[in-house]
């Protein structure tokens, strides 16, 4: 077992939202020929449900991507992202009080859905169409959340009826296959760093900068996760983890009253960036 199979694993994460936004091709039609528009003019959409009606639940899928896109790293272009086997109980803890939440507001959602319906007719007018609505039945499969976990996969492990050449041919192109995308992994963590110590530098350097908490936040967020995403346990990943970590100050009010301090973060934050060069 290679050191990439014994710290990380795999994991999917599909969060279904039902759009309630339908193409009316009736409708579609009269407007262009109504204005005598081309065929590939435009399209009218309908809203089958008023916008806040679906809203909470919308956040609610942004929130539980965004949890999996901060806690993992890219690996392939079907889904699977590589999540460091120290994150995987913090990931299922904060995933757990997500996806409660999740569903609690999918229930609400059920439970007013036949008054959404019945006052679709008012609504919509002559748009409305009782087949662009589904069953109460279907809406729990229409705002799932499912999460799949699965090990990196090891070249030594292939089996096939081929010849031995052919065979090690293969592995060869499995290893090399993962230790591209490991490298694509840790180049992302490099970029989440260079990321954050850019915004500061570029907020920073203005004369008079509108100065956020987020500012500070996301930045000793990103050095938090790196401790847990540095799977390879890479020096200078660490290196520029610590730096960006001296240079922020307690809080945003510091920042705000202090126009020498501001200065000088912004230009430590330039040499953190000119040393990451490379790197990213």
């Amino acid at each position: 077992m290679s050191m990439i199979q014994s710290r990380a694993l795999l994991a999917n994460c599909s969060v279904k939202r039902w759009n309630p936004r339908v193409l009316d091709r009736k409708v579609t039609q009269q407007v262009k020929t109504q204005h005598g528009a081309a065929d590939d003019s435009g399209d009218f959409r309908k809203a089958l449900v008023e916008k806040a009606a679906i809203k909470a639940l919308n956040t609610s899928g942004g929130k539980i991507r965004a949890l999996h896109y901060a806690l993992t790293l890219p690996w392939d272009d079907e889904g699977a992202r590589l999540l460091p086997s120290k994150t995987y109980q913090r990931y299922q803890d904060e995933m757990r009080i997500l996806r409660y939440e999740d569903e609690r507001l999918r229930n609400d959602f059920i439970a007013i859905y036949p008054q959404l319906l019945a006052a679709a007719p008012a609504r919509l007018g002559t748009m409305f169409d009782p087949e662009d609505f589904p069953d109460v039945t279907e809406l729990p499969a229409r705002f799932d959340v499912k999460l799949t976990f699965t090990p990196v996969p090891d070249a030594k492990d292939f089996r096939a009826d081929v010849a031995d050449e052919a065979a090690k041919d293969i592995r060869d192109q499995i290893l090399a296959e993962q230790d591209a995308k490991f490298q694509g992994a840790m180049r992302d963590c490099f970029k989440r760093v260079e990321s954050v110590v850019s915004r500061i530098s570029s907020t920073l350097s203005k004369e008079e900068p509108r100065i956020f908490e987020t500012l500070i936040t996301n930045a000793q967020d990103i050095v938090k996760a790196m401790t847990e995403l540095n799977i390879s346990d890479d020096p200078k990943l660490n290196e520029f983890c610590e730096s960006l970590d001296a240079m922020l100050p307690r809080n945003t009010a510091i920042l705000k009253a202090d126009p020498e301090l501001r200065k000088q973060i912004a230009n430590d934050a330039d040499a953190l960036l000119a040393k990451m060069t490379g790197y990213v």
